[in-house]
């Protein structure tokens, strides 16, 4: 009985800690937390896509850690389809939602002022261009090409509004 016991609480542990989400409540504030491990049915099919596609086990590993769906490989795929390296399709599309967000971000800043190095780095995990338009905006205002990228990659939209204020 003993055995039995201890067998289903190592499963049922096991299953918590491959659990997808949760909500916490601390301080009265209340927190949605999920899984980024490789172990989740989503980063796992991810990967299996991407490797299907032109991406190494490795580099679809990296991919695909913490994806949630096949975004990251499909917007990889795409990106590598087109003027993207497979290094540079990693680095745009790795945690991604978006299968054509980081591609068209990439592209606008692109054909701004934006190398394409400092249009990865500004689109990376992109849902859309707003990182690109936030950029540009803030190029041609007070912030250099670096200021523009950092200030608009996490925040592009915040950022927006401030600058509409000042410039």
């Amino acid at each position: 009985m003993k055995s039995g016991i201890g067998l289903l609480l190592f499963l049922l542990v096991g299953a918590m800690a491959q659990a997808d989400s949760f909500t916490t409540v601390k301080d009265g504030q209340k927190y949605f937390c999920e899984s980024t491990a490789i172990t989740s049915g989503a980063a796992q099919a991810c990967t299996i896509a991407a490797h299907r596609g032109p991406f190494s086990r490795e580099e679809s590993i990296q991919l695909c850690t913490g994806a949630r769906d096949n975004s990251p490989a499909e917007c990889a795929e795409k990106a590598h389809a087109g003027p993207f390296s497979k290094e540079q399709a990693i680095a745009l599309c790795t945690g991604t939602r978006s299968i054509t967000g980081p591609m068209d971000c990439a592209a606008r800043a692109h054909s701004g002022p934006f190398s394409m190095e400092e249009s990865i780095h500004l689109c990376g995990a992109a849902s859309d261009s707003s990182p690109a338009d936030c950029a540009i905006k803030a190029c041609t205002g007070l912030y250099s090409k670096e200021e523009a990228v950092q200030l608009c990659r996490n925040n592009p939209h915040l950022v927006i509004k401030a600058l509409d204020r000042v410039l």
